[in-house]
């Protein structure tokens, strides 16, 4: 290699050194400014949660000082972290509105330039504080992103999430979208915070929702001991459905009901009279019967107890022994039904009664 070769080799090993180096100094010097915030923000965090803080003092008496007004980000990062965690665990209702109304009054401004800004972590994290501080009247900021842009599905699911926690009746009319296809923890996630009134819209018009939506809303209303007419009217009236996954999640809604109008009763009468092939719907069949203590269902019961599956039998046998006069009545299949699974099971289940008493 010549002369000329060697020296330009030379400069550029030394320009890649320096250029190593100095991306070196940079992350040092990043590293420990960062370090250096994080403890700021640690004693923050620290002061604003003494007992006799000012911050303290306003969430237990609502009088606002002037120490615990946001002057430098870093006082907004900290008050943001430090309400979010206490919005998290509050009980009290008048602490709630207190955070509430201290988002509204320092926080607005921020929370709107963040919104609007490029910086995606920024807008999820502004969405995610805008649920827990409940603030409400800039819902229509938050709905501009997905109205004028073209989200991801998480930003797009946060937004949906302030549109169900606010009450906005335009949440209804997003998951009646067939296309708006999303992961069932979303579909909860949207159902659960929904007040009685607006679930039972939804269950009026229950056949205009995609599957998923409907598969979930049947279990947040029992997961939620929802216990309203429409919502009864709507599951009594699946009991003839050819639905699968969606009839063995009535049922258990209907089991948690624990009654049935007479209608009710009569469709439940009919379900059973041909047993359906799924062994994990005759098995919520049988806990229904078991829920309601239908006289006229008896007979089902104790057929069932000979069912060919295991756990059908059992469920079977312990709804029989719910009714009146159901340990004397389980005693009698015991000695006395023709199939030798159903006695067993029979016994079994009286057994369990016994060492449970």
């Amino acid at each position: 290699m010549s002369g000329p070769d060697l020296a330009v080799l030379g400069r550029a090993s030394a320009a890649l050194l320096l250029a190593v180096l100095g991306l070196y100094v940079y992350l040092y010097v990043r590293k420990r400014l960062d370090l250096r915030y994080e403890s700021v923000i640690a004693a923050k965090l620290e002061r604003l949660s003494e007992a006799g803080s000012a911050m303290e003092t306003y969430l237990r008496t609502g009088e606002e000082s002037r120490a615990i007004r946001p002057r430098r980000r870093i006082d907004y990062e900290a008050l943001e972290l430090y309400l979010s965690h206490r919005a998290k665990s509050v009980q009290n209702a008048e602490e709630r509105e207190r955070i509430a109304a201290f988002a509204d009054a320092h926080f607005t401004d921020r929370f709107r330039s963040r919104l609007r800004g490029r910086d995606w972590s920024a807008r999820i994290n502004t969405l995610h504080y805008m649920e827990l501080f409940h603030t409400v009247h800039l819902l229509p900021e938050a709905k501009e992103l997905i109205e004028k842009r073209t989200p991801d599905e998480e930003e797009r699911v946060c937004v949906y999430r302030l549109m169900a926690a606010f009450q906005d009746e335009a949440i209804l009319d997003l998951l009646r979208r067939e296309e708006e296809r999303l992961p069932d923890f979303a579909y909860r996630q949207l159902l659960h915070p929904l007040r009685p009134a607006l679930l039972d819209r939804i269950a009026e018009r229950f056949d205009e929702y995609p599957a998923r939506v409907r598969y979930n809303f049947v279990d947040i209303a029992r997961i939620r001991n929802i216990r309203t007419a429409p919502l009864l009217r709507l599951l009594e009236s699946r009991l003839a459905g050819d639905d699968t996954e969606l009839n063995v999640r009535v049922l258990k809604a209907l089991a948690n009901f624990g009654y049935l109008t007479a209608d009710g009763v009569s469709a439940l009468r009919n379900r059973v009279r041909t047993p359906p092939a799924s062994p994990i719907e005759r098995l919520m069949l049988a806990r229904l019967m078991g829920a309601v203590s239908e006289d006229s269902l008896l007979p089902v019961l104790q057929q069932w107890i000979g069912d060919e599956s295991y756990l059908v039998r059992a469920e079977s046998a312990r709804a029989l022994i719910r009714y009146r006069h159901g340990k004397e009545r389980l005693r009698a299949v015991a000695y006395d039904h023709p199939d030798r699974y159903a006695r067993e099971m029979a016994m079994q289940v009286l057994e369990e009664q016994t060492n449970g008493a």
